[in-house]
């Protein structure tokens, strides 16, 4: 009953669908969307083959509902002046590309800023129209589209917050949409969770390679074996790989607040058993069963057999003070005894830990997975 008030059908309770008039037809498919009370709504021309009152009606309707905290989206043709300044926001597109993006105020001194004004009296929403179907010249088109490239470019680089994914918060982001757009059947859950797999497989393998390329060769790593660089490239990857599937399961079960927590909580552990600080041979015994399940320690000793790995030369002696007599001794001059006696791991492990890495991989993946489900299911 809410929701027939609010959009001003209550009175027409008991009438057919058929006997409504075009207006109050649009406003019962409106209705009928805000059954599941969304948080974004989409429309298509809500407002065609509709007469100017109507119009005023839907449109004036569509803010209201947006001024209760929804986000209306939707397409429109020839708006009327006084009907353009009831949007918040535009967006304007001609042949696929962005001619303008903001606010309907900020529109007239857009273009007057780029040399292209408004004509006195003329409607600015017909002007921007005339302008995207090349009434005033292909480079009119073109200039407007430069400017709205120049501005979203600045406004990106401009904000850090765009600069940040924290894995562990996508989930929980996406969850209010995925709920409806999952249960509305427009896809699969198993097709949501395969596209942000895959998705994520492009970045990460950039990423880790000029990572990969930067600490390698900046620290002078050894270059006598051609497999020690894919060997650290692909232990990043892994790391990477696992790191967002526990950011994954984590943002499965919680929300935004308690995933900003708990993922950074879950990680120290995590580093504590990976054999940073404390050797893993150093743990009390009660304690070993934590570099099992640590992800980070099979990354180190990753890292570790493919820097002092594969036959490794012995490690040079470098005299501390330049002026000194010279130095022929170094205690853990062979790279075996130093990976044993100072880092606490032993060679020849790197496939090992690829399988482990591989193992809890498909672990986290599957639960995120599972919970994901879960969650869904609960909701219902």
């Amino acid at each position: 009953m809410e929701i027939l008030t609010t959009l001003g059908l209550y009175e027409h309770l008991n009438t057919q669908a058929g006997r409504l008039s075009g207006g109050q037809r649009k406003r019962l498919s409106i209705a009928l969307e805000l059954v599941n009370n969304p948080t974004v709504l989409f429309l298509d021309e809500p407002t065609t083959g509709l007469d100017s009152s109507s119009c005023t009606q839907v449109c004036n309707l569509l803010k209201l509902l947006a001024r209760q905290g929804r986000t209306i989206i939707c397409t429109i043709h020839q708006p009327s002046a006084s009907l353009f300044q009831l949007f918040d926001l535009v967006y304007v597109l001609a042949a696929g590309e962005c001619l303008y993006q903001g606010s309907t105020a900020n529109l007239v001194p857009y273009l007057a800023h780029l040399k292209m004004p408004c004509p006195v009296y003329h409607n600015p929403a017909d002007y921007i129209i005339e302008l995207a179907c090349g009434e005033y010249g292909h480079e009119s088109v073109r200039t407007l589209v430069e400017g709205a490239q120049n501005g979203v470019s600045l406004k990106w680089f401009d904000n850090p917050d765009e600069l940040l994914d924290n894995e562990s918060l996508r989930i929980p982001q996406e969850m209010n949409i995925l709920k409806k757009e999952h249960f509305n059947r427009w896809y699969s859950l198993k097709a949501y969770y395969t596209s942000i797999t895959l998705l994520d497989i492009p970045v990460s393998v950039v990423s880790c390679f000029f990572f990969s390329v930067v600490i390698y060769f900046m620290s002078d790593q050894p270059h006598e074996n051609n497999w020690r660089f894919p060997m650290f490239f692909v232990t990043s990857l892994f790391v990477v790989f696992v790191a967002q599937s526990f950011g994954l399961m984590i943002g499965a079960c919680c929300d935004v607040v308690n995933g900003t927590f708990l993922a950074p909580t879950l990680s120290v552990p995590m580093m504590m058993f990976a054999g940073f600080g404390v050797m893993i041979s150093d743990l009390p015994a009660y304690l070993h069963w934590g570099s099992y399940i640590s992800y980070l320690r099979y990354g180190l000793e990753g890292y570790v057999n493919a820097i002092y790995g594969l036959n490794r030369p012995a490690l040079s002696c470098v005299d501390v003070d330049p002026e000194g007599p010279g130095i022929d001794f170094c205690f853990y001059k062979e790279p075996k005894k130093f990976v044993n006696d100072v880092v606490g791991m032993s060679e020849n492990q790197f496939w090992n830990d690829m399988i482990c890495l591989t193992i809890i991989l498909i672990a986290l993946r599957i639960i995120a997975f599972v919970l994901l489900r879960w969650k869904l299911m609960s909701t219902r």
